[in-house]
């Protein structure tokens, strides 16, 4: 035992182990103080490490893997213990994952030993918690650093690394609305922020993007877009989604704001008489945009 719990994982000694006890009963092992009562309820599972890990998620409060570990004599330099954590990222409950801190986690994440890893650390934690407001944000800005952006379904000819493609379709969702959330807010300040993140908290917005090295942001919305301005006195043009993707296919391309206006391609088919298709930030400039867009919504 104490070679397995050094040396883990060790398919041979493993398999040794469980024969013995087979045999000859743990007694042995019972017998001996530095070693955990538990072990037996370990051996009933497919490997040590799992049984471990069933065992202690099966627990109602949970002091966290360390804690837990080293409550069963298990030292951090053995293998068993370095194999737990991977068990516990690799294929943990979300409860027991979401305990730990996203420091810890980052830490298994960072050490060259799990390097192969690292993936399958990134997609069961996105698939398994599935919640932008449950997920911890360090761990989503390393995994956004490391594999970029999933693409969002309406936009065919986005590229998206390969680690995306073992991550739910729920779990690509999530990511991307605390990505949009995240870019509104590093762009917008004050009453404008406040205003579009009520979209975003219906779910309304489908994706953002920044424009003109982050002078211009861009919102696109079923059946139309909008595109704001950093500094204030430019109005937000709102453009039907037809000439919406043609801006925003093209703004890697478009370096001056007047490049994003254009009073004669902004949405004409609405109901108010009058408007032009821009939205101006003058003194209750809310009220009037917001009644404006639910007529757009409807429209769909």
């Amino acid at each position: 035992w104490f070679k397995l719990k050094t040396n883990y994982p060790c398919i041979s000694l493993e398999s040794l182990l469980k024969s013995l006890i087979s045999a000859n009963g743990p007694y042995a092992l019972k017998k001996d103080p530095n070693i955990s009562d538990d072990i037996i309820l370990w051996m009933f599972s497919p490997t040590i490490s799992k049984g471990l890990l069933k065992n202690y998620q099966s627990q109602k409060y949970k002091s966290g893997l360390d804690k837990n570990l080293l409550h069963n004599f298990i030292e951090e330099e053995d293998g068993l213990y370095q194999e737990s954590w991977r068990v516990l990222l690799i294929d943990g409950s979300a409860d027991a994952i979401q305990i730990e801190s996203s420091t810890r986690i980052l830490q298994e994440y960072d050490k060259i030993t799990n390097v192969n890893h690292r993936n399958e650390f990134g997609q069961h934690y996105l698939n398994t918690i599935c919640s932008c407001d449950a997920w911890k944000e360090p761990i989503l800005e390393y995994i956004l650093g490391k594999y970029g952006i999933p693409k969002e379904p309406a936009h065919k000819a986005q590229l998206e690394t390969e680690f995306w493609k073992s991550v739910s379709k729920d779990a690509k969702r999530e990511f991307r609305r605390w990505l949009i959330l995240k870019e509104i807010e590093s762009f917008f300040e004050g009453e404008r922020a406040e205003f579009w993140r009520e979209y975003y908290d219906e779910g309304k917005i489908i994706d953002v993007q920044k424009i003109l090295n982050g002078d211009g942001f861009m919102l696109e919305f079923d059946g139309f877009g909008v595109i704001e301005f950093k500094y204030v006195g430019n109005a937000a043009y709102v453009y039907p989604s037809s000439v919406f993707k043609k801006f925003w296919t093209g703004a890697r391309f478009k370096d001056y704001v007047g490049s994003f206006k254009d009073k004669d391609l902004t949405i004409k088919d609405s109901p108010y008489f009058g408007w032009d298709g821009r939205i101006i930030h003058h003194e209750g400039w809310q009220g009037k945009t917001k009644y404006r867009l639910s007529k757009l919504f409807k429209k769909k």
